[in-house]
Order: structure tokens, then C-alpha cells, then sequence
């Protein structure tokens, strides 16, 4: 003690620069401990209690019915505080005013140093525990397969999960939180959405898997809400001198899935996992096999002339219609669009088609047959009398060379 005031003795002429140091030092050891001590309470029930107890640095009064009672819990209390007043005459300087650092640190957002230290722990256990998305992703799948997960869903969630595990591989699953997931969700580019949402439940699906395993404490995807939808809103289409002009500018290895797209009404995320063979060109029909349909229901389209046409130099085949990734057609289809001047609608192959196929047809049933949906209601409400008829015509006539 002598040692502490004297140092505070010795820098008091140098006030400015050193007293914010020397103050807290004579503070912690200087200042007056509270006495613990028994004292009436003048309360009938609880008729005595005990003054200058402290409990994580605050002030607590304990309350008794009896005298008895009360000597012994500060009889206690009085060995406890003996005990670690003496450790605390045995800490080192440092620790001491890193002690009263931390205190000044936390005391804004009312967490004492014992709550912090903790958080501390459980959060460096957390992290311990946590795996990589890459690693747990890994592991996922395998349990998924593990458990017979339908091929389409499973296909999907590998497609979706690895677009996420290219931004976050690296990243502990512990350490993901709702707003860097979020940025990265609204950084999608050529999606809606409805994909958008697809994207919540799929990665939901993962983290609520991860928390089971122990990977992190929580679900970010929690604090993400999905896109609402009107589906009032009118839908988006593709032009048939749009759609022709960009047929004739198309790469040859993307134009079978912009005309199947077109003149079948394939979904997209069918389309790029039908083979060749699944395209039979004598019998005149597109199959959407169950395996690699997103409803799992196995159906059959009618290759329209024009659809016969375009694919024709295409015929004999093998091997998938469209051999890369989902992710790489949209980001070629957007660049090729973008260089025509045309501005991509949300799902506008399948909308046109549906569109276009009702009002030259006139019939929704057989529409509804085509586009994979149990159905007629849906066909009603977005796409009937979206197009007239002489649009329609011009639609089902653009032939490859056409001008």
C-alpha cells in the first residue's frame, strides 16, 4: 500500500500525461471497502439484515427472519470475503489495471467482467466445435443420401448450397451471421423471387441441421425474411421479334435450351439435366422423366414444327442437352442479352411459352398438361388473355433464318 501511494506521490507533478494512469491504481487499492455488517431491518417478516454485500460489483442487501440465521450467512460471507481479498493482494500490477480497463470498456453496456469472460468462453468453445460450410457441407450430403433423399431435391440442394459454399466454404459455420447471408442473397443476379425464397429454405434446411450437430448456436437464416409475392402482378414475357432476334444470335451450345425453353415450356432447372435421349425426335415429343422433373411426376410436351426445326441439326446427339451449371447458362444468357438490348424477364422462356401456347391454342387443360401443373387455376389467373391471338401465331412461326 505504501509502495502504491508513494508511485502516486512521485507522478503528481505530471498530472496531465500520468495521472489517468496513477488514479485507477490508487483507486483499486485505496479506496474504502465496504464492512459487511448485520443490521436491524425494522420489517416485521424480515426483521434483520446484512449491509455491504456485493454481488458481480453491485449492491445486494440480504434479508432474514432470523438472527440466527443471519450471523451464520455473515459468518460466511466474511470468510469468503477474507479469502479473496487475499488472492487479490497477490495479483499482479498488470492484471490489476488490465482489470480496470476491461471494467471501463464494458461499463457503457452493462456487462461486469465476469459475464464477459463467460461469453468468452462459450463463444471460444463454439468455435472450437464449429466445422467449415465446405466441411459440413461435405458431411450433409452424405447424411442426406444416407437418408434417400428424392434425386431432384437432392440435385437442387447441391446446386444451391455449393453457389453458397463458393462465398462461404471457408467460414465457420458458428461464425455465419444473417446480414453477410443476406448481401449475398440480394447479390444474385438473373434470379426472382421465388427463387430467392428457394434459396432461405435450402440454406434454413442446412443451419437447422448444423445447430443438431452442434456447428453453430443458431440459424442466421432465422432473421431472413422471405420475398412476399403479389400474384396479381402482371407477368413478364419475351416478344416474338425478341425471341427471334435472339435465337439468331445465340451459340449453337445454347440454343437447344433457349428453344426447348421457348417452344416446350422446360424449366430450367429440367432442362439442364435432360439428355439428348430424353429428346425423341421421331415420335415428336420432349420427356421430363421423373427423376428430373421438380414435381417428380414424369410427363411428355409435343415438339411443336418450330421446335422440330431448331433442334433438327441436333439430332443423334448424346450426352446432356446442357453439360455445365444452371449458374453459367444464366450468367451467358444475361451477357447475350444484354448485347441485343434486351432486358431478361423473371422465367420468361416457361411464361412465354405458357402464354403463347394458350391463347394459339385455346386450351387450358392441355396447357396446364404441358407445363407439368396439376391444375388449371394458375393458367387462369396469370396468362389468360396476356397475348392475342395474332401475337400467338407469329410466336409459333419463327423458323431458324427467319427474319
Amino acid at each position: 500500500m505504501f509502495y502504491i501511494n508513494y508511485l502516486c506521490q512521485l507522478f503528481s507533478s505530471y498530472e496531465e500525461n500520468l495521472l489517468p494512469v496513477c488514479r485507477p491504481i490508487h483507486t483499486l487499492f485505496c479506496m474504502r471497502k465496504a464492512v459487511l455488517k448485520l443490521v436491524p431491518n425494522g420489517h416485521e417478516k424480515y426483521p434483520w439484515r446484512i449491509e455491504g454485500y456485493r454481488e458481480l460489483g453491485k449492491r445486494k442487501r440480504l434479508y432474514f427472519r432470523s438472527k440466527r440465521e443471519a450471523l451464520t450467512k455473515l459468518h460466511q460471507l466474511r470468510e469468503i470475503s477474507s479469502k479473496e481479498g487475499l488472492q487479490a493482494q497477490h495479483l499482479p500490477v498488470q492484471l490489476r489495471l488490465d482489470a480496470i480497463q476491461a471494467s471501463n470498456v464494458l461499463k457503457p453496456h452493462g456487462v461486469s467482467l465476469t459475464e464477459a469472460a463467460s461469453f468468452y468462453l462459450r463463444y471460444n468453445g463454439e468455435m472450437k466445435a464449429s466445422k467449415t460450410v465446405a466441411d459440413a457441407l461435405e458431411e450433409y450430403f452424405a447424411e442426406r443420401e444416407r437418408q434417400n433423399l428424392s434425386a431432384v431435391s437432392l440435385r437442387d440442394a447441391k446446386s444451391r448450397l455449393g453457389r453458397f459454399s463458393i462465398e462461404f466454404g471457408g467460414k465457420l459455420l458458428a461464425e455465419s451471421r444473417h446480414r453477410q447471408i443476406q448481401e449475398w442473397l440480394h447479390g444474385l443476379k438473373g434470379i426472382g423471387a421465388q427463387t430467392t425464397n428457394n434459396y432461405i429454405t435450402v440454406l434454413s434446411a442446412f443451419f437447422n441441421w448444423g445447430v443438431k450437430q452442434g456447428y453453430c448456436s443458431t440459424n442466421p437464416l432465422a432473421k431472413i425474411s422471405k420475398i412476399k409475392q403479389r400474384q396479381d402482378e402482371p407477368i413478364a414475357i419475351l416478344k416474338p421479334e425478341d425471341l427471334k432476334k435472339l435465337l439468331n444470335a445465340s451459340p449453337r451450345k445454347m440454343l437447344p435450351v433457349f428453344t426447348i425453353g421457348a417452344f416446350a415450356g422446360v424449366r430450367m432447372s429440367e432442362l439442364t439435366r435432360l439428355d439428348w435421349s430424353n429428346i425423341h425426335f421421331k415420335k415428336g415429343l420432349v420427356e421430363v422423366p421423373t427423376s428430373k422433373a421438380k414435381t417428380a411426376r414424369r410427363r411428355f410436351i409435343e415438339m411443336q414444327p418450330c421446335l422440330k426445326a431448331w433442334l433438327a441439326p441436333y439430332e443423334g446427339s448424346t450426352g446432356r442437352v446442357w453439360p455445365y451449371t444452371l449458374e453459367y447458362f444464366s450468367h451467358e444468357r444475361e451477357k447475350l442479352a444484354s448485347s441485343l438490348g434486351l432486358k431478361w424477364p423473371q422465367n420468361g422462356l416457361r411464361h412465354s411459352f405458357a402464354s403463347y401456347h394458350l391463347a394459339a391454342f385455346e386450351n387450358v387443360a392441355q396447357t396446364s398438361l404441358q407445363l407439368g401443373h396439376s391444375g388449371s387455376d394458375l393458367i387462369f389467373s396469370r396468362y389468360r388473355e396476356l397475348v392475342t391471338k395474332e401475337e400467338a401465331l407469329k410466336y409459333w412461326d419463327i423458323l431458324p433464318n427467319s427474319k
